[in-house]
């Protein structure tokens, strides 16, 4: 229940907080803190923390500054004039943009002018290196952590170092000094030296330094570390020469072209036919000469043109460019006579027939035969082959003998057809006891039957067959009259046979045929 009373309650309602302002520095962040805080009636005290171990009674303090990345924990404290407090709270995330620091700048103490200087940086940063400037004490500048340099005049020279990191920090460093000494003008006085024979010698000059080495050892040189060797070597040799003053070395080289002796190349022997012309072709050699017969044009050419009328030695001496060496081979171009070839005259055959076709040769002996066409040879490429007559046809035949000389010739055969190749018995006994039952068309030669019919002695008709080949019982008669089982009378009767031969030639046959019982 209300108590009654004079007095008058009053009641404070207080809210901290407060807002920042971050600057991000090269090594560390300053971020300044402003109060927000309000009460209804008024603030007395400030308690800030700033997470770091540090902390201020002001109530907007000055700005705070960070040297490491990190989220800190900001915390205000506010209190009112009535007593009152509360507090504000923030994790704040606070990046600091990183120094690089460069540890060392490697490279060496001395060098020597126009050789390459290396300088190498070892830089630690916790932010990438997207920069690396370099400038020399003898003039010029390059990018890069690795870089090379050539100082062009004696003397004690530095470079500094300017790294810049993504946030566009930079940190620089200067190198040690490095002293540069002259480098030797080392010159070989024969760059090019004319070439020399196998077994001669050739005097080496260098000049421009204090001492001298040569390589490759053991490369038959009279002296590998004095400035005037005498070399004489086996092949073709480059030589390489350094020379040192004062620790500086520069380098030259000298190539020997030593020419070897000359062995030629050439084929041990051609052949020909008479009346031909021949290439032989020689290499190995610069320079040729060939013994002078009138049968070869040019004559001081590795290729030359003969046209011998019998076998002949040809000679040829090979010379190098430098007339060194030379060398002399021989080679036999062998002459053949072409080969006549006779088939015999053209000739007439019985279709069917096979016979051997056996050319006459002169000028042999023959290596390869060909013959066309090959259609009813037993081959193509023998001497002598058999050939099966079927039609008319021509056959030539080209023989080639071991000079590579040809002849040739040809023959035609005509083929025909005769009585004597188709043969119909003049009797039969169709009793069916399986002997001579029936009367066929027997043949060589024949393609086809064009008709067979047989007649009475009064003109009927008593068998007729047509279009069939020769040789075949089911096409023969069996002595029933046509169209009939009854069979026909003993008697003799007359026949006609129209027959095509292999060739195409159509020939007719008539005869008597008797029926025996």
């Amino acid at each position: 229940m209300p108590l009654p009373g004079i007095d008058t309650i009053y009641v404070d309602y207080i809210k901290a907080g407060f807002k920042y302002v971050q600057q991000n520095l090269c090594g560390s962040t300053d971020i300044t803190f402003t109060d927000t805080s309000r009460a209804y009636y008024g603030l007395s005290q400030w308690e800030w923390n700033f997470g770091d171990a540090t902390t201020s009674t002001l109530q907007n303090p000055p700005s705070h500054t960070y040297t490491l990345s990190n989220t800190w924990n900001i915390q205000l404290v506010a209190i009112s004039n009535s007593g009152c407090t509360d507090t504000a709270k923030l994790s704040l995330n606070v990046h600091v943009n990183s120094v690089p620091v460069i540890s060392s700048i490697q490279s060496n103490s001395t060098g020597c002018t126009n050789q390459p200087i290396s300088y190498v940086a070892y830089i630690a940063s916790i932010d990438p290196i997207t920069n690396y400037n370099w400038a020399f004490s003898a003039g010029g500048s390059d990018k890069g952590q690795s870089v090379t340099y050539y100082y062009s005049s004696p003397g004690t020279y530095t470079a500094t170092l300017t790294a810049l990191t993504s946030n566009g920090c930079s940190t620089s460093a200067t190198s040690s000094q490095i002293v540069i000494g002259l480098t030797p003008p080392v010159t070989v006085g024969q760059r090019t030296p004319t070439p020399i024979c196998l077994g001669n010698k050739l005097p080496l000059t260098v000049v421009g330094a204090d001492s001298y080495s040569w390589t490759p050892l053991n490369s038959n040189l009279s002296c590998y570390t004095c400035a005037n060797p005498v070399a004489s070597p086996l092949t073709s040799t480059t030589y390489y020469v350094t020379g040192t003053t004062n620790n500086c070395s520069a380098q030259d080289t000298v190539t020997v072209t030593v020419i070897q002796p000359t062995h030629l190349v050439v084929p041990s022997s051609l052949e020909m036919c008479i009346g031909q012309t021949k290439e032989i072709v020689a290499s190995g050699a610069a320079n040729y000469k060939w013994s002078s017969y009138p049968t070869i044009t040019p004559t001081n050419t590795s290729t030359v043109t003969v046209d011998p009328t019998a076998t002949t030695v040809y000679q040829v001496i090979g010379y190098d460019s430098y007339n060194c060496f030379s060398d002399t081979a021989y080679v036999t171009v062998n002459v053949g006579a072409y080969p006549t070839v006779n088939l015999g005259r053209d000739t007439v055959y019985l279709a069917g027939s096979n016979i051997t076709l056996s050319p006459t040769v002169t000028n042999g002996p023959i290596s390869t035969w060909f013959w066309s066409p090959s259609t009813g040879l037993s081959c193509s490429d023998c001497a002598t082959p058999v050939a099966t007559i079927t039609n008319n046809v021509c056959y030539s035949v080209t023989a080639t003998n071991e000079y590579g000389c040809s002849g040739s010739d040809s023959i035609c055969i005509r083929s025909f057809c005769e009585n004597s190749e188709v043969f119909i018995p003049d009797a039969f006994t169709p009793d069916g006891d399986g002997i001579n039952d029936i009367l066929m068309v027997r043949a060589s030669g024949i393609k086809l039957v064009k008709r067979f019919i047989i007649f009475n002695r009064w003109g009927q008709v008593v068998f007729e067959k047509t279009n069939f080949p020769p040789n075949e019982p089911s096409y023969g008669w069996d002595g029933r009259m046509k169209g009939t089982n009854t069979m026909a009378s003993t008697d003799v009767y007359v026949y006609m046979c129209d027959v095509v031969c292999d060739n195409g030639v159509a020939f007719s046959y008539k005869g008597n045929v008797a029926i025996l019982k």
